[in-house]
């Protein structure tokens, strides 16, 4: 059998066994998953509704939260299934591109999956058990190594296609929660930086950053 292809089987199997029971579970998780799901419940009624609702803090619940994980939970007919599974889903997605990022940058199989299955440790136990309220930066976490995957490629190979997954993946990034999509813009700066300060990767650094957020632009234009 293929190597990546066993890892990817590995890291798959122990993501299942580790987190089946709250998959399966039809129970809501976290602190306050609750409150996110109740957006769920009234997008699936409103679907285009202005959003002119108080949420945390007294703010406009999308001028912190992005839109994208409240419509893919509402795609489900089971909300508290949904719920459970986009985090299964980020978990394992996480895991994965964590193996895929540290794979393509040591070559190395035995370090890759020890990386990947790294993350399926305390912390996402804890976080999926517990903590697991804030749903949409959960579910946003696996566009980081993602998306750090997908720039490496397309910074060392440059291929096109490897630029549109990884402003895709970036794109989803931003739409799914504020922060995670300004950590991989920070982190996109950092590793282009790595090369050198120069003109050249100043440019890089727009164009690697701006388009992203452009097309994200449909969001973000009503609160600017």
């Amino acid at each position: 059998m293929n190597k990546k292809l066993f890892s990817v089987i590995i890291i798959l199997l122990i993501s299942l066994f580790l987190f089946y029971k709250p998959l399966l579970s039809n129970q809501p998780l976290g602190l306050d998953t609750l409150g996110h799901l109740s957006k769920v419940s009234y997008l699936k009624f409103y679907p285009l509704v202005n959003w002119d609702m108080s949420w945390y803090s007294g703010t406009l619940f999308l001028k912190l939260y992005p839109p994208l994980f409240y419509y893919l939970a509402a795609i489900f007919p089971n909300i508290f299934f949904a719920a459970n599974f986009l985090s299964f889903l980020s978990i394992l997605l996480t895991s994965l591109g964590l193996y895929f990022i540290i794979r393509y940058k040591t070559k190395d199989e035995r370090i890759s999956l020890f990386c990947g299955l790294s993350y399926l440790s305390i912390l996402s136990l804890s976080y999926y058990w517990i903590s697991a309220g804030n749903l949409p930066y959960f579910f946003a976490l696996w566009t980081i190594p993602f998306s750090l995957y997908f720039l490496e490629k397309s910074l060392i190979e440059k291929q096109k296609k490897y630029f549109v997954l990884y402003s895709l993946v970036f794109l989803i990034g931003i739409l799914t929660h504020v922060v995670v999509g300004f950590l991989i813009g920070v982190l996109m700066i950092i590793r282009i930086l790595f090369e050198g300060i120069s003109w050249a990767n100043i440019k890089k650094i727009f164009f690697y950053g701006a388009i992203p957020v452009l097309l994200a632009s449909f969001w973000f234009i009503p609160f600017i």
